[in-house]
């Protein structure tokens, strides 16, 4: 294998790697869909959070948290309630029940990433954490000097800067993961 075919092995390694776990299983016992276990997750470590908090932490647009959170709040899950210092702000707690399925996902969600990773030695381990976040800072960067130059708000083809992804902006590739 030529040098060109091993650069393109460790991104295909890589998607089959994302492909891999999305298939997996998830390990997990309750129905919750994984943005509601996520977000609750969140609310767990940031008890208190204001919508706008809430929309940074998870990157995703108010529209689709106000959404996700009041189906929260119908399940019981979370609450909200007026800032005292600023009525406009909305803070975010979780209820009782939701902090139980907040530990419950933590030890389910443990369990099961250790269950991923139990083909590695703790050194290989170590090593393939230390390769993925370098791969991912690559990869961050090419996006950004790529992102300058495709217009990748709009449909993603253009001129490219970094390596071509069948004429697709690699920031659309990535996020397919």
């Amino acid at each position: 294998m030529d040098n060109i075919d091993i650069r393109q092995k460790v991104i295909e390694s890589a998607f089959g790697l994302a492909r891999a776990i999305r298939r997996g299983p998830r390990h997990m016992e309750h129905d919750l869909p994984l943005p509601v276990e996520r977000t609750l997750a969140v609310i767990s470590e940031n008890d208190g959070l204001s919508s706008g908090e809430l929309c940074e932490l998870l990157d995703m647009r108010p529209s689709s948290v106000s959404e996700l959170t009041d189906k929260m709040t119908e399940r019981g899950l979370i609450e909200k309630s007026q800032d005292e210092a600023d009525k406009r702000v909305s803070r975010i707690f979780l209820t009782e029940l939701g902090k139980a399925q907040a530990v419950r996902i933590s030890e389910v969600r443990t369990e099961a990433l250790n269950s991923f990773s139990a083909c590695f030695t703790d050194e290989e381990a170590a090593q393939f954490c230390e390769l993925a976040a370098k791969l991912s800072a690559h990869l961050k960067e090419s996006a950004k000097d790529t992102a300058r130059g495709c217009g990748h708000h709009g449909h993603g083809f253009g001129p490219h800067k970094g390596p071509k992804w069948h004429g697709h902006c690699m920031h659309h590739q990535m996020h397919r993961l």
